[in-house]
């Protein structure tokens, strides 16, 4: 947003706190959902073996590769996808290249996240993570 002129850079540091502070108020509230089933499958499993536990249960916070996938193909394959979502939401947000009724804009977007993180989420899982669009606000 501060390269395309809709943030004053003195603002860069409070949205940078602000991104920080709701990505981990919202990992908090994933956690709090997700804390019967996580301790539900650590009786399930070897508790010796906690490095498996956390490996496990990371993909409910986290995208992460397929075991079928290298790290460099992981790494691209979410550089394109998170960078296929903002291209979508420059364009759409964009009044001078095409015209958006500002009311339906939540709905195209979440429309077109939904579509990229179905068409390529096979190898890492979906890019839904809110801490992966941090960088849009750098915009």
């Amino acid at each position: 947003m501060c390269m395309l002129g809709r943030l004053p850079l003195w603002k860069l540091g409070h949205y940078f706190l602000a991104q920080v502070t709701g990505s981990i108020f919202g990992s908090s509230i994933v956690y709090i959902l997700y804390f019967q089933s996580i301790h539900a499958y650590e009786l399930q499993v070897n508790l010796a073996d906690r490095h498996k536990l956390a490996e496990e249960t990371a993909a409910i916070f986290i995208t992460r590769p397929a075991v079928h996938v290298t790290l460099s193909v992981a790494m691209l394959d979410q550089v394109f996808t998170t960078s296929l979502i903002v291209f979508a939401v420059l364009f759409i947000i964009d009044q001078r290249c095409f015209k958006t009724p500002f009311a339906l804009q939540a709905f195209i977007i979440g429309g077109a996240i939904v579509s990229v993180g179905a068409g390529t989420g096979f190898n890492c899982g979906a890019i839904l993570n809110p801490g992966t669009f941090r960088f849009l606000g750098y915009l």
